[in-house]
């Protein structure tokens, strides 16, 4: 008697067979998701630049760029490397009303606050802004077309394709 055939005849042993499947594969999905994720914490430090990512220094992640850092204006700077250099890639603000609205979000205990609004989330991706280094132009992350380009850097000295810019952390 053929697989076909014991399906055709009995479809509940086919039926169980197919639950079997999915469930041992999302079992493994889980199981290498937990396993690659299980360490990872989120940065408690972040980088800033007061001069368009010329160089760059360390403070906490929850504060929320643009601040201020011995009288001048600070974002953050998104620092990768590539061939043992380190350059930064991108710079990060948020509008005045962002600012806001995360830092509401953030001074919240994590246990009383629960998963923000939508119209938080929203109000705080459209008012985040990102540009290159050098760039007069700031990018709004409501118009993902021309944000994935600039957040998607590469390697300054060429490399070719294999050479991906690592993220580095303080």
């Amino acid at each position: 008697m053929s697989v076909r055939q014991t399906i055709r005849e009995k479809p509940v042993v086919g039926v169980a067979v197919a639950i079997a499947f999915v469930a041992v594969a999302v079992g493994f999905t889980v199981y290498q998701w937990k396993s690659q994720h299980e360490d990872w914490t989120p940065p408690q430090k972040v980088f800033f630049t007061v001069d368009d990512g010329k160089t760059w220094f360390v403070d906490d992640y929850k504060k929320v760029p643009p601040i201020e850092h011995d009288g001048k204006q600070a974002f953050r700077v998104y620092v990768f490397r590539c061939h043992d250099k380190e350059f930064a890639g991108y710079l990060e603000r948020y509008t005045p009303e962002a600012q806001k609205v995360i830092q509401e979000i953030r001074s919240k205990p994590l246990s009383t606050t629960g998963a923000p609004d939508s119209a938080a989330m929203d109000a705080a991706t459209r008012g985040r802004e990102v540009k290159r280094p050098g760039d007069e132009k700031w990018s709004s992350c409501a118009n993902p077309r021309e944000v994935i380009p600039i957040t998607s850097p590469k390697c300054p000295h060429g490399g070719g394709k294999e050479s991906k810019p690592e993220p580095v952390q303080p």
